[in-house]
């Protein structure tokens, strides 16, 4: 990026495409042949550049007379497209450039075979920047309800000294990707996010998770939120196509809790159990429905430490493409 992101930008233009924006990663994994692999206890650092904008990007300008520096070529840390099974683990990243653009994106793989990420988790990490487009970015990831948890962000912690670039200041921003099939557009949503205990610091920020939608539907069927913190209080805010959040699961006198939070647009009635890890039901289907008490409780003996699935489906009794969120007893 650092030497050919100008040539980029030039090929683009040339060819009558509409510019967009450059931005490669540090650690770039593109599927479909990345799978089951582990990214641990990397270093990603640009600390040396701080406060200097990429290279390429004063470049473009000169060749092509603008008057402004368009921020075309712009940093990424982690990305993973197509890219399924993967762990991103104790890895440190810090990079101090106006040009940052994401510490973690991924997308599913549209050239040649159609591949949907999913099994990703990214847990434990440090992330620092100053200035940020975009921290997290989901697009159209799947889950697999019998071995993982969809794309799971857990345990980090994130640091931004400056400001959240896009329009809602969110920290993970979630899209739908659209593609047209005999001149129909379809549109691939993600079916399920996990935010979990991590630890954010930062001034600027508005919301935690935010859809972005262009068909004007959920960008993200279940979102399960738990244990974050924003500068050291409890921070749990959603917004905008998002079916269904869940919130703050837990477990005493033999009832099993949850906090549902609909979206405003939500109109499904949706179906709710809870099954051991083998997909055993421990509880019988509750049907869910949009209301103002948010509160559900199954009144149920559980062992502590066991772990177990708590599923939510739009089809009543058929759970085969159930959203899956695991727990474990405390």
């Amino acid at each position: 990026m650092q030497r050919y992101g100008s040539y980029h930008y030039d090929a683009v233009k040339k060819s009558g495409q509409t510019l967009d924006s450059m931005q490669d990663a540090a650690i770039d994994s593109y599927g479909p042949a990345n799978q089951t692999t582990t990214i641990t206890n990397h270093h990603i650092n640009l600390s040396a550049a701080a406060g200097k904008v990429n290279p390429n990007n004063p470049l473009i300008p000169k060749k092509w007379h603008l008057k402004t520096v368009p921020n075309y070529t712009r940093y990424a840390a982690f990305r993973a497209s197509g890219a399924q099974y993967m762990l991103y683990q104790g890895n440190t990243v810090n990079i101090d450039s106006p040009s940052t653009f994401t510490f973690f994106s991924t997308n599913m793989r549209k050239s040649n075979t159609l591949t949907r990420q999913k099994g990703i988790t990214v847990i434990g990490n440090r992330f620092t920047s100053r200035n940020i487009d975009y921290p997290f970015r989901i697009f159209a990831g799947i889950s697999d309800p019998y071995t993982t948890n969809g794309i799971t962000i857990s345990g980090n912690t994130i640091q931004i000294l400056g400001t959240i670039n896009n329009y809602y200041r969110t920290l993970i921003e979630v899209h739908e990707v659209p593609i047209t099939v005999n001149g129909k557009p379809s549109y691939y949503t993600t079916d399920l996010l996990s935010v979990t205990n991590n630890n954010i610091l930062t001034k600027n920020i508005s919301t935690l998770v935010t859809g972005a939608s262009i068909s004007k539907k959920d960008t993200l069927k279940l979102l399960f939120l738990n244990n974050n913190t924003l500068n050291g209080k409890t921070y749990q805010i959603s917004r905008n196509y998002i079916g269904t959040t869940l919130k703050a699961l837990s477990y005493k006198n033999n009832a099993l809790q949850r906090t549902i939070i609909w979206n405003a647009d939500e109109t499904k009635t949706k179906y709710i159990r809870v099954t051991n890890l083998f997909g055993k039901a421990i509880t019988s289907e509750i049907a869910l429905t949009k209301t103002k008490n948010p509160t559900i409780t199954f009144k149920t003996k559980l062992t502590r430490g066991s772990l177990i699935k708590i599923q939510i489906s739009e089809v009543k009794g058929n759970y085969t493409n159930a959203s899956t969120v695991f727990f474990k007893v405390p």
